[in-house]
């Protein structure tokens, strides 16, 4: 477990609106479904339907409008999914999406292996389409060659670390090389209303502050999950999993 203080600083996925009836029949609540590219949002569930009822759904991919041509083969797109809340301000939940195959620009002739990944950030109307959309690489791809940092492959959101209204995002990078071969690392991304990233925190073996031991091959951000506050003082908690 990682605690930290708050700094200034082609696979498509389903929407579906569940209607999870409990206490709160209004009440929103987000998961992720059984299969890698799968992933369950509830924006607004409807009075009245019943425990685990399907209202709709709908399908996110780059023959969708409003994301045509974003992806290319093999990235993945889909294999981890975030909601962050409301980053603009129009009322409606943004998604953060996984694209751990995503090569970066890199010819699609590299070897097996080049995935260095890729975030994306997707703006949503109130009908769950896609607006406008963002893509955050660890770096530009300028080399053919095999990085495999698989950044993407696990997101988490961890709620307003800085106090800006907004939510940060965890990133994992399951075959970052910090310290020896597929350590892996975590980054911390501080957004603003654009999806623009205005601090970017990385930990790793020898980086962020990080004092665990990381072994090659540990793979250290293979899964990611914010748990909030712990203990009531401000500190945020991050689970990652190696």
């Amino acid at each position: 477990m990682v605690a930290f203080r708050p700094a200034p600083a082609r696979l498509a996925f389903l929407a579906l609106a569940l209607a999870l009836a409990a206490e709160n029949p209004h009440a929103q609540h987000t998961g992720q479904a059984g299969r890698p590219g799968r992933t369950v949002f509830v924006p607004d569930p409807r009075a009245g339907a019943g425990p685990g009822v399907v209202l709709g759904q709908r399908k996110i991919s780059s023959s969708t409008a409003g994301f045509l041509d974003a992806l290319d083969q093999r990235d993945r797109f889909g294999n981890s999914v975030a909601v962050l809340g409301d980053l603009d301000g129009d009322g409606n939940p943004e998604i953060a999406v996984g694209a751990p195959g995503d090569v970066n620009g890199a010819l699609e002739t590299d070897a097996a292996g080049s995935s260095n990944g890729a975030v994306w950030l997707l703006f949503m109307d109130a009908a769950g389409a896609v607006k406008s959309y963002r893509k955050h690489v660890v770096e530009p791809r300028t080399t053919s060659g095999a990085f495999a940092d698989e950044f993407g492959v696990s997101v988490a959101a961890l709620g307003d670390l800085d106090g800006d209204g907004r939510s940060e995002l965890a990133v994992g990078a399951l075959g970052d090389d910090d310290g020896g071969s597929d350590r892996g690392a975590v980054y911390v991304l501080f957004l603003g209303a654009s999806g623009s990233v205005r601090v970017r925190q990385k930990i790793s073996a020898p980086s962020g502050g990080f004092t665990g031991h990381l072994d090659n091959l540990d793979r250290f951000g293979a899964a990611v999950a914010g748990l909030g506050a712990l203990e009531g003082d401000g500190v945020g908690a991050l689970a990652v999993g190696s």
